[in-house]
């Protein structure tokens, strides 16, 4: 953040993602459900904030309350 803006970007936090975009083997992936696949991306998405919901919710660009809804509906990460 060495342009002096208080906040972090999308890109920044994009930028601190895995680099590999899938770490499931393709047999895998034909199992998970649509709200799994939605389950994962918001727990890869928080663990990339550093669990801040505020910056996972720009991130995702969603509302803060309807992330919050979603982790409600899918519970703790197991």
């Amino acid at each position: 953040m060495s342009n002096g803006k208080d906040r972090i970007g999308r890109e920044e936090v994009l930028a601190l993602l895995p680099k590999t975009r899938n770490t499931l083997r393709p047999e895998d992936q034909t199992q998970l459900s649509l709200d799994e696949i939605e389950r994962l991306h918001i727990q890869r998405v928080l663990d990339a904030s550093g669990g801040n919901k505020t910056q996972a919710a720009k991130t995702l660009d969603v509302d803060y309350k309807t992330l919050l809804a979603k982790l409600k509906k899918y519970g703790p990460a197991t």
